[in-house]
């Protein structure tokens, strides 16, 4: 483990969480806790979910997902809804990380950035907050169809886009159309968000759609979020 930063999914999750609790974020009443990644942890041993639920002392159900590549926050978040649909939750806490160490050779891992991103999704939210309104999965995607479908001429939708996309998706108008980044997995369309909310790039009044998929595939996911309250 000679490259890398050697961040565990415990330190980087225990760390979002001190950060969520010290700016004023209640979690006590957060009854499920969603770890997402890609590259494995470097401490195996550790159940990083469990770990988290007891540190914080949370009543909480928890799970990973993982295994699925880049589209993991997308299934987390389906999940989550889901659970809310049928009443199972009514807080959940996602935490999206991605870290750079292994034991063994992988190329491309070594340019990776290690990002931690936390969400807190309750299932009737007041703003100022993001309100997801969709959710979708589509196969053998024409483009020219799908901007049509999703009135990208005649609203204020702002996209952003996983770099797995970036060919696919260079007609679209450069002013609402934002690139993740390539150095970050299942971290990089939400860090990207929250770079964009800090910068001022993304206000009120408009859609924001998270999309990845693949390009051999011609697959297509994305997430719609409107701004609540703010």
């Amino acid at each position: 483990m000679n490259s890398g930063l050697n961040n565990s999914f415990s330190f980087m999750g225990a760390s979002l969480i001190d950060h969520l609790l010290k700016t004023g974020n209640k979690i006590d009443d957060v009854d499920l806790v969603v770890l997402v990644y890609c590259i494995p942890d470097i401490n195996p041993s550790i159940s990083t979910v469990n770990y988290l639920i007891e540190k914080y002392n949370l009543n909480a159900k928890g799970f990973a997902v993982s295994a699925v590549d880049t589209y993991a926050p997308f299934a987390a978040v389906k999940i989550i809804k889901e659970l809310f649909f049928t009443k199972k939750c009514k807080k959940a806490l996602l935490l999206m990380l991605d870290q750079s160490t292994l034991s063994y050779y992988a190329p491309g891992v070594k340019d990776i950035e290690d990002t931690a991103i936390a969400c807190l999704f309750e299932k009737n939210g007041t703003g100022p907050c993001l309100e997801l309104n969709e959710w979708g999965y589509e196969s053998n995607t024409n483009l020219h169809e799908w901007m049509k479908k999703m009135n990208l001429n005649q609203s204020d939708d702002q996209y952003i886009i996983s770099s797995n996309l970036e060919e696919k998706y260079t007609e679209m108008p450069s002013e609402i159309t934002f690139i993740a980044s390539s150095k970050q997995l299942c971290t990089s369309l939400f860090a990207k968000l929250l770079k964009l909310i800090q910068k001022g790039k993304i206000q009120g009044d408009s859609s924001i759609y998270l999309l990845d998929g693949s390009l051999k595939e011609n697959e297509l996911y994305y997430m719609k979020f409107s701004i609540l309250g703010g």
